[in-house]
């Protein structure tokens, strides 16, 4: 019988402790997105009231505080994009 290999086991042991700290951080979730509370306090720090609306359209966040709006990503919670209105 062929010994085992120090280093072929230190990779697998590797590969399987990264993959179950990917799977339980979310990572590797197919639904991860952003919840409803959490898109309008990422979008209530670029907006200039208190955000009053908030819809997915497209892995995307639309909120609204009424006048200004905020795209955020769904999965990143990153600003794409924010519309100022006219005043």
């Amino acid at each position: 019988m062929t010994p085992l290999r120090p280093d072929l086991l230190a990779l697998v042991f590797a590969a399987v402790s990264t993959a179950a700290v990917a799977w339980s951080s979310g990572a590797m979730q197919a639904d991860a997105t952003l919840t409803e509370a959490c898109a309008r306090n990422e979008a209530a720090t670029y907006l200039t009231s208190q955000p009053r609306r908030a819809e997915l359209h497209a892995q995307q966040w639309q909120v609204s505080d009424g006048h200004d709006t905020a795209w955020i990503d769904a999965r990143t919670g990153q600003l794409l994009e924010i519309e100022f209105a006219a005043r």
